[in-house]
């Protein structure tokens, strides 16, 4: 959403990856909320299996669909994975262990969550401790170090919240940089920092991050510090 926004200023459509939450306590694409601490790949994909997972919710009715989905889930899950950091890679097998046992429970009882969950097995799988215990310790990492929220919307892009000043100003474009959705270089970063210091307050960047928003004189602002460095959108 946030990117969106500002990818929009430009004339370019953005089709980077989105994130959402998952149905509760279903998927392991969920986080808690925090400052964009280490925004690259590993952050990024994670968004993309937490967008992933939300689509389990909107299929759920359609079980064809839905089966599709619950796939694409569990792949999107295992490519961010594939890219934890050493500190993460223990409780990320955890992860893709969990939503594979959610996805066996599904095919048991034939893609029906309230059968699932109903179920004396289902309902020993959803909440033993191993399942609490992961979700929260993967919550918690994901927070503190990729500014995911449990609580973000269910379509969009994800909420995140940028640190106040030149730091949250830096963090939003590299976010744009890493998603693809704005074809810039380090430099010009640095550049798009020194012009839009000062002229982006710390609530419109709480803004941008939250829910896409940009004010008036955000767009004014950005627009400028985006002609000024010489940043071209991205071909989309």
């Amino acid at each position: 959403m946030f990117a969106a926004s500002i990818v929009g200023l430009l004339g370019c459509s953005s089709s980077s990856p989105s994130a959402t939450t998952a149905a509760p306590s279903t998927s392991s694409s969920t986080a808690g909320s925090s400052v964009v601490a280490t925004a690259g790949p590993f952050c990024t994909a994670w968004a993309e299996a937490r967008r992933a997972g939300a689509a389990v919710d909107t299929a759920e009715a359609d079980q064809t669909v839905l089966k599709a989905e619950v796939a694409a889930a569990l792949a999107a899950t295992k490519a961010a994975t594939a890219l934890a950091p050493a500190d993460f890679a223990d409780l990320a097998a955890k992860s893709v262990a969990q939503e594979e046992g959610v996805v066996a429970l599904l095919e048991k009882y034939d893609y029906s969550f309230a059968n699932a969950f109903a179920s004396e097995d289902g309902n020993a799988f959803f909440s033993s401790a191993d399942y609490t215990t992961v979700t929260d310790q993967r919550d918690a990492y994901l927070a503190t170090n990729c500014g995911l929220s449990a609580n973000q919307p269910t379509t969009g892009q994800p909420g995140v919240v940028l640190s106040p000043g030149d730091e949250g100003i830096r963090q939003l474009f590299q976010l744009l940089q890493i998603g693809g959705q704005l074809n810039i270089t380090d430099d010009q970063i640095d550049c798009l920092v020194d012009a839009l210091s000062g002229k982006i307050s710390d609530a419109d960047l709480q803004a941008i991050g939250e829910n896409g928003s940009v004010t008036d004189a955000g767009t004014a602002a950005f627009v400028e510090a985006l002609s000024t460095c010489g940043v071209v959108p991205t071909a989309g």
